[in-house]
């Protein structure tokens, strides 16, 4: 499986706060659905997704 690395400071760039927690909540949780529609989903992806997802919550990021 191929790794996509996106860091706070270069999706910033992009979008202001609000937009890029928008943008990556959508993104991660794209990509957390499309993980478990495979036949054998790599949960330890979904798991570091959740991570993600429940830090940009917590306003940590």
């Amino acid at each position: 499986m191929s790794k996509l690395v996106m860091t706070e400071s270069i999706l910033k760039e992009i979008y202001d706060d609000d937009s890029f927690k928008a943008v990556t909540v959508e993104l991660l949780n794209s990509l957390i659905d499309a993980e478990l529609q495979k036949e054998e989903p790599d949960f330890d992806f979904i798991d570091e997704c959740a991570d993600v997802l429940i830090e940009i919550q917590s306003g940590n990021v």
